[in-house]
This record gives C-alpha cells, structure tokens and sequence, in this order.
C-alpha cells in the first residue's frame, strides 16, 4: 500500500461530521473488529463504510485475469480491497487526504495498491487501465469536479485502455428511505 503525494495540492479539508466520524473509527480499530463495532452501530453511514456487503456490488463481475483498475473516489475503501482480491493492480484517485489515509490503514499491508491523493483533472499517468469503477461518485460530482458528468467521463477516458471498460454505480436515491 502506497500513498501518492504527487498531485496533492494541499487545501483544508471540508468533510462531514460523519465522514470525520468514520475516519477516526478507521484509524482507531482494526478490520478484524469493524464487525463487531457494525453489531453496536446504529448510524446506516458508518455500517456501510465499514461492512464488507458493499463488495457484492462487484463481486459478481468477471474481472478478466492480470487486469489493472483505477478507482475514482474509493471514499473509505468500501471495495478497495475485493478490487484489489480480482486485479494484480489498483490504483485509487482519492479527493481528500484524510480518506486517502483511512484507505492506508484499513489496507496497510495490501501490496498491490496505490493511492493517488489529487483531483482526477489534474492527475497525469502514463498508465492505462483495464477498468475504472466510479461507485457512488457520479452522485456527488459536484463536490469534486467543476464541469459536467460527460466532460468528467471525457477525462476518465484518456486513462483507459482501448478495450478496457467503464463500470459505473449509482446510488439508490430511496436507500435510507423507508416504507411500511
């Protein structure tokens, strides 16, 4: 696990109280009691961020072998780490410092990660990848990009191999809605 500091331009940090909240619940356990904290947690955003059912959202999905992916916004690590059980590499472009940190812990002896701390506009790798995923992030675009949702997939682009793929996620408006 490595962090990338190169594209970094250091700003204050605007995050949330559950997302501060989160993050130090990260940095003060370990993975092996996130479950045990996830039988105690009432609040939906912390069970989330720390149970490992969000990997079915890709668990299903033939990652071809030897395969490289570039995740947008891996947030917390949700699925950081079954993406990096599926690809021989994957590098995660994450928006904020704390989280990229949060990431670090959470996967600190996973090798075959990297994560980018910087804004996808103004990141520039040589490297094409198989896949990128953007799990929750077309949602929440505007808090890190400025342009459109086309411009932004426009961007995405110039890191793609030529049959590589797009896999896109969009988070259910009505999940913390409840009906009786």
């Amino acid at each position: 696990m490595k962090i990338n500091l190169d594209f970094y331009t250091k700003k204050q940090e605007e995050l949330l109280p559950i997302d501060e909240e989160i993050i130090n619940i990260i940095e003060e356990n370990e993975k092996e009691n996130y479950e045990n904290i996830i039988k105690e947690e009432q609040n939906i955003e912390i069970i989330l961020a720390l149970s490992e059912i969000r990997e079915n959202i890709l668990n299903w999905y033939p990652i071809k072998e030897n395969a490289t992916i570039l995740e947008i916004e891996p947030n917390y690590g949700e699925i950081t780490g079954l993406l990096c059980q599926k690809a021989c590499k994957v590098v995660g472009i994450e928006n904020s410092l704390k989280k990229a940190k949060a990431i670090e812990k959470r996967y600190k002896n996973q090798e075959n990660l990297e994560i980018i701390v910087g804004t996808i506009e103004k990141i520039n790798l040589e490297e094409k990848f198989d896949y990128i995923t953007l799990i929750g992030t077309i949602e929440n675009l505007n808090k890190i990009f400025n342009g459109t949702t086309e411009e932004y997939i426009e961007i995405l682009k110039k890191f793609l191999k030529e049959d590589g793929k797009i896999i896109l996620a969009i988070d259910n408006k009505m999940r913390n809605e409840v009906f009786f």
